[in-house]
């Protein structure tokens, strides 16, 4: 009973990811049924980057930090991935060598792990799913493309704007009345590089769009009012 209670949970997380979230329930069951889950120690390293791809995982208890060794031998936060969310699914497609190091951020975790063989034989059966997955993937092309332009051509504010908006509608969930919630576990300083800014600067900017009524922060957990955050996003809230 075990074992069917925990196929049904990785099932119900893979069903919320953006990859899989149009997936059948049959596929579904082929996926959590052929992942093999694992408990992790606090700080326990999972793999470094530049490590072969072999799959991808589920963390389905407590969080996994992905970083960036740098060259003052630290190392730079990248994000951190909670429960119920899916990590190293780029590699299990295509094969290249890990792009981050990923590391127990919690006093403990537990994963389910899918090897890019199993992942390959399920899409194989499944040539639907594997369309769907390029679509998703084109799309976060587009994403990052934008986030790029958004670093050479808005102010700080719009592109912090921009880059909620993306994680909201790629991973948000409703809460009534035009709110989004959305968990983007990034540090300030993390942000800070993923948008060209320095760290005081975002903070600023962070909050200049709560006393705006735009955002509320509840740690990680982004809320955020749609019709707002897009006319930010859009320049059209205090000009381009």
């Amino acid at each position: 009973m075990a074992k069917a209670s925990a196929s049904d949970q990785l099932g119900a997380i893979l069903s919320r990811s953006d990859l899989f979230r149009t997936a059948r329930a049959e596929t579904l069951a082929a996926l959590a049924g052929a992942m093999v889950e694992r408990n992790w120690q606090a700080n326990e390293l999972l793999f470094s980057a530049g490590d072969e791809s072999d799959g991808f995982y589920v963390v389905a208890d407590g969080s996994i930090r992905l970083g960036l060794a740098t060259s003052e031998g630290g190392e730079l936060t990248l994000r951190d991935v909670a429960a119920g969310e899916i990590f190293g699914e780029i590699g299990a497609l295509d094969g290249g060598p890990r792009s981050a190091s990923a590391r127990v951020a919690s006093a403990g975790a537990r994963t389910a792990f899918l090897s890019r063989t199993r992942f390959d034989d399920i899409l194989a059966r499944n040539p639907d799913l594997l369309l769907d997955i390029t679509r998703k993937l084109c799309q976060r092309l587009r994403d990052t493309t934008d986030q790029l332009e958004g670093i050479a051509l808005y102010s700080l504010r719009r592109r912090l704007a921009r880059f909620i908006l993306a994680h909201g509608r790629q991973r948000g969930h409703e809460r009534g009345a035009g709110m989004i919630a959305v968990s983007i576990p990034l540090s300030q300083s993390a942000l800070a590089t993923v948008l060209g800014a320095s760290r005081p600067k975002i903070n600023g900017a962070l909050q200049e769009l709560e006393k705006a009524g735009i955002i509320e922060r509840r740690g990680a957990l982004f809320l955020f009012d749609l019709d707002k955050l897009l006319a930010e996003a859009e320049g059209r809230a205090h000009g381009a």
